[in-house]
């Protein structure tokens, strides 16, 4: 199993832009920016071969409390006791950290065939991956 812990406040993956001149569309700076960030740690936590085999993914994406968030909340969201239910949706943040370790952890995220993910807040803003060969 590879686990990863990516330190940082997550970036859900943006809407595509299109360029009205070239008719071709482009990730927003900041989803662009934060996947290169993510395959970039990713590299360096593992340095192993490419799988290419069916994965399993848990991603468990811990994001910051909000500015005025008072300390007992603060302190029943750390015990995972009241969860995040607003946007960004957790599918938006599972597309850019899949589109992030393509070619760096996995040959292309076809390969994954079993998801887990889970948003929730936290004092120290983070994603979690860990990822299980499957092999037949």
């Amino acid at each position: 199993m590879i686990e990863l812990i990516i330190l940082g406040d997550p970036v859900a993956q943006g809407r595509p832009r299109f360029n009205s001149y070239t008719k071709k569309a482009h990730d927003p700076i900041k989803s662009k920016n934060y996947k290169l960030f993510v395959g970039q740690e990713a590299k360096l936590q593992h340095q192993g071969p490419l799988i290419d085999c069916p994965i399993r993914v848990e991603i468990d994406v811990y994001r910051k409390n909000n500015k005025g968030t008072s300390k007992k909340e603060i302190a029943r969201r750390e015990k995972k006791l009241s969860m995040p239910t607003v946007k960004p949706d957790i599918d938006n943040y599972v597309k850019g950290i899949k589109d992030a370790l393509n070619g760096v952890i996995w040959v292309d995220d076809n390969l994954v065939i079993e998801l887990e993910a889970k948003k929730y807040y936290s004092v120290n803003p983070r994603i979690e991956v860990r990822i299980k060969e499957l092999k037949s």
